[in-house]
């Protein structure tokens, strides 16, 4: 029977509403008083001086995607609609993975060009002018989340408008089904836990006027461009270049996401991007953008692994996330090989162990009890992320097997760095792999904890294939771990070294066929280059391995210096890793000199711009209408100063803001609405048969799923036949003189086959099992290969598609 391990209930009334908070448009107002009694819930947007109405106007983001790095432009402009001058906050999301590198305003004819300082020094200089009555811009990352950004607009002139420009660049992540993905996150969760006393928003309205327009560029054909908001595509040279843009209003309830599908994406890509000539260290030299989907040779994988599904079933997992983290630990738990051991773990305010004692072996009894587990899952109350996962740490993997870790979470909580800092003290022994669920998910926390755990993450939107994605992850992790890396790279006409600098200066990870990037600082300027040559050497568990790749050198000269503010914000990222080794000032001190220089915005880094009573006749001709491009105007980058060895060996051990809406008509309604909540129907198992909870028919795969039993094998009884939508009739006449479990099993192995080819990533281990199974068995008078073939022909002409 599952037990329990249980904190003191410090949390009834409120946490009930901040679990169904979440689920309201991100652009609701709420009452001051009524978030002041709330201190466990953070609500996200604009608040003013003397609430004092800002209204934002319009917004355009103008976005450029080149290979795996995206550029967007984001123009806004507010006015103060007031009598009087006033000072206005925003927050706003961003990727976790991107490089804020501009930030100006225009106030009147004011021009604020803001530089990136010590924060420390930046909230000073912001304060002082703002007290001396000038206009000022100051945007930071928040005190406890780096990937959401505050910026505040100080002085603003009665009935002012003001124009606002933010540039960011980031790297691009690929989906399991090859496309690249864009990322624009929009929607801002409430977060869980205290909050701390200079962080309190509102949500508000949406913008009066928004568009945007994307180009997308690759070295050969793109096939395709996908969003989940309405689109219209437009391709030009040959499909090298796509242009996208809004086919409908847009929809701010949902994160803005775009796949886009290369051809040859997995060919091995360089992009150099030349220094600056007039800069100093790393801005003036040349930088190596690499990007590999290294294919490691195959090695016995073994069956060692200690696995553990942690789940978030907080309050803000109500509903089709639960359910989808329900569907998809019932797919893990059917999906594990024999000879390993695996434990659960489901978190709200509370924690909750499927074996207390313990991990345990996989047998079918372990399941079975498992499986009571899974089907009783139910989402309300906080989201204590952090003691869910310290639990880890008294207890030993089982038998000192590898332990893997598979956290699915909605990532809604202020503590991030604690629980990162935690995830790294136990990357001795355990390694962590994230899904981060929905739009608002926490990037910092979900890609954080998988950079610290050594494993890799995932996100899944509404529509996204959560199973898919966690399949991939469990066939990651079954990989042995890969050690003692080096990488050496040549140049293709002569085979002459290249000396560099590596960024970072240890692996993130190595996965087969799963995408790599690095950074090679040269020291010398490459001009006659055009091909290179690249060597990965190490080790794969016990097994040597050494991969060559060569591809053409693909140049690259902008004024935003893409490349070369990303490979700062890898080594920020890095430094941020390490800052718990005893050298926390120099480190910091280091991130300081890194994040000023590159012009960047860090965690001890802002901006901040000052009037100075300095009047420009300052030209934004991109924002003079919201529909009119812009371009985006290099910023001064200062020098970073260079890292201090050569040739390194490798060891691997925007968002909108929104304005305030005064009215809170119908708050007291929710509350009611909200406490009529029904618990016990919220706590209510599954039903047995083949319908959800909520009475729809269960996609085929799930109920094939959940009918395996844990040798492999399918019964053929009423319930496949519902699930296959074939009488037991007709599948009890089509039998070929062999047991039933056996012909069951062969035809779920065709339907696998024939009907879920598209899902083939999702059911490919239980597959496997099932073959195991069948081939153990003595089958008369067909063999395996004739029995399949026959189902399958029988599936062809009986199953409706």
């Amino acid at each position: 029977m599952a037990t329990v391990e249980r904190k003191p209930n410090k949390i009834m009334f409120k946490d009930l509403m901040a679990s169904n908070l979440r689920h309201i448009s991100p652009f609701i107002s709420l009452n001051s008083t009524f978030i002041a009694n709330m201190n466990r819930l953070m609500v996200f947007g604009i608040i003013c001086e003397n609430k004092t109405k800002v209204s934002l106007l319009y917004a355009t983001h103008t976005i450029s995607i080149n290979g795996f790095t995206s550029h967007v432009n984001i123009e806004v402009e507010y006015i103060n609609e007031s009598q009087h001058k006033t000072e206005a906050k925003f927050v706003f999301p961003v990727e976790e993975d991107s490089a804020v590198y501009k930030f100006e305003a225009k106030i009147g004819d004011v021009h604020l060009v803001a530089k990136s300082k010590d924060k420390d020094v930046a909230k000073k200089e912001y304060k002082q002018a703002v007290d001396k009555g000038q206009s000022a811009i100051l945007l930071r990352e928040t005190s406890t989340s780096g990937d959401i950004f505050e910026y505040s607009l100080g002085n603003i002139p009665a009935n002012e408008k003001i124009h606002l420009q933010i540039c960011l660049v980031s790297e691009l992540s690929c989906e399991v089904d090859g496309a690249v993905k864009f990322h624009m996150p929009f929607v801002l969760n409430p977060r869980y836990g205290l909050k701390p006393a200079d962080e309190n928003y509102q949500n508000a309205p949406k913008p009066k006027e928004f568009s945007f327009n994307a180009s997308v560029n690759w070295n050969s054909q793109i096939k395709d461009i996908k969003s989940e908001h309405p689109v219209r595509v437009d391709y030009q040279d040959n499909k090298c270049h796509a242009t996208v843009r809004m086919a409908k209003e847009f929809n701010f309830e949902k994160d803005l996401l775009l796949q886009v599908y290369y051809e040859d994406v997995e060919k091995p890509q360089v992009i150099l991007e030349k220094g600056d000539e007039n800069s100093k260290g790393m801005f003036s030299k040349d930088i190596m953008m690499i990007n590999v989907f290294p294919e490691l040779p195959q090695v016995k994988q073994s069956a060692a692994n200690d696995y553990i599904f942690v789940i978030d079933r907080s309050g803000s997992m109500t509903g089709e996330k639960i359910e989808a983290a329900k569907d998809t630990l019932l797919l893990f738990l059917k999906s594990l090989p024999l000879g390993c051991s695996f434990n659960a773990i489901s978190f709200n305010n509370d924690f909750e162990f499927l074996f207390k004692e313990g991990s345990r072996e996989y047998s079918e009894d372990s399941l079975n009890e498992a499986l009571k587990f899974q089907k009783n899952l139910y989402a309300s109350g906080g989201t204590e992320i952090l003691s869910a996962l310290k639990s880890l740490s008294v207890k030993k993997p089982f038998q000192n097997f590898h332990r893997q870790v598979f956290l699915i979470t909605d990532g809604e909580v202020y503590n991030t760095n604690d629980v990162i800092q935690l995830v790294k003290s136990q990357v001795n022994n355990t390694r962590y792999f994230t899904i981060g669920i929905g739009s608002g998910a926490s990037t910092e926390l979900v890609k954080g904890i998988a950079r610290a755990g050594k494993g890799q993450a995932e996100f899944v939107m509404t529509n996204d294939n959560l199973k898919a994605k966690v399949m991939r992850l469990l066939k990651l992790s079954m990989q042995p771990f890969v050690s003692s890396v080096c990488l050496s790279a040549k140049h293709g006409e002569n085979n002459k070294e290249l000396s560099f600098i590596s960024v970072p200066e240890r692996l993130p990870c190595i996965f087969s066929e799963e995408k790599l990037i690095l950074y090679l600082v040269l020291h010398e300027a490459e001009t006659s280059c055009k091909n290179v040559k690249l060597n990965l050497c190490g080790k794969i568990g016990e097994s040597d391995f050494s991969l060559d790749f060569e591809a053409s050198l693909l140049g690259q000269n902008n004024k935003e210096m893409t490349i070369h503010r990303l490979c700062v914000k890898r080594k920020i990222q890095e430094l941020e890793l390490n800052e718990d080794l005893g050298k926390g000032d120099e480190i910091k001190s280091e991130i300081i000199d890194l994040g000023t220089m590159a012009n960047l915005v860090s965690k001890y880094t802002s901006f901040v711009g000052l009037d100075e009573h300095v009047r420009l006749d300052f030209q934004m001709a991109s924002m003079a209408a919201p529909k009119r491009r812009a371009k985006c105007a290099s910023a001064s980058s200062p020098i970073v100063r260079m890292f201090h060895k050569s040739k390194k060996v490798l060891q691997q051990s925007e968002p909108m803001p929104v304005r305030l809406r005064q009215d809170t008509a119908g708050m007291d309604a929710f509350i009611d609405n909200s406490l009529s909540i029904n618990a016990e129907n919220s706590r209510q198992s599954p039903q047995s048969d083949l319908t959800s909870s909520k009475g729809t028919i269960k996609d085929i795969l799930t109920c094939l799923v959940d009918l395996q039993a844990f040798s492999g094998f399918w019964n053929l009884d009423d319930q496949l036949a519902q699930a296959l939508s074939i009488s037991l009739k007709d599948l009890n006449d089509e039998n070929p003189s062999v047991s039933d479990k056996v012909w069951a099993t062969a035809l779920v192995v065709a339907v696998l086959r024939e009907k879920l080819a598209s899902q083939h990533c999702e059911w490919e281990l239980m597959e496997k099992k099932a073959i195991v199974w069948l081939e153990s068995q003595n089958i008369q008078p067909l063999n395996s290969e004739k029995l399949l073939e026959k189902a399958t022909n029988f599936i062809k002409n009986k199953m409706v598609a």
